[in-house]
């Protein structure tokens, strides 16, 4: 990963997710200079070119929210992970690359229209 595509990955989606387990909020990393965010992209790219996260980082948060229906019934509660910052970023990069991939090397056939960028049923 280089800093435009980290830069880029930090403009995706919710722009103010819950914070996990260690307390990274996205706005505030989002803010980050040049330099500070460089730091992080080593830290990414350490993860990625192991193929491991450390066990530390591997901490996640599980809430139950409850939803609708009775609060007694747990199926009225789905669950909500909330994960660390340097856990879950290699995995956006990973999907990112993969839906880049697929769009040049087409591996959904046609029929299947429900996950084809830019096709409505």
């Amino acid at each position: 990963m280089v800093l435009d595509e980290l830069q880029s990955l930090l403009h995706h989606g919710n722009p103010h997710p819950s914070p996990g387990p260690d307390g990274w909020e996205k706005w505030c990393v989002k803010a980050l200079s040049d330099s500070a965010l460089t730091a992080i992209l080593h830290l990414v790219n350490f993860e990625i070119i192991n193929s491991t996260i450390p066990h530390f980082l591997n901490q996640a948060t599980l809430l139950t929210m409850h939803k609708w229906g009775l609060t007694t019934q747990l199926k009225n509660k789905p669950g909500v992970m909330l994960s660390n910052f340097l856990a879950s970023l290699p995995f956006v990069w990973l999907s990112l690359c993969l839906n880049q991939y697929n769009t040049a090397h087409p591996l959904i056939p046609q029929s299947q229209i429900a996950t084809q960028w830019g096709v409505q049923g």
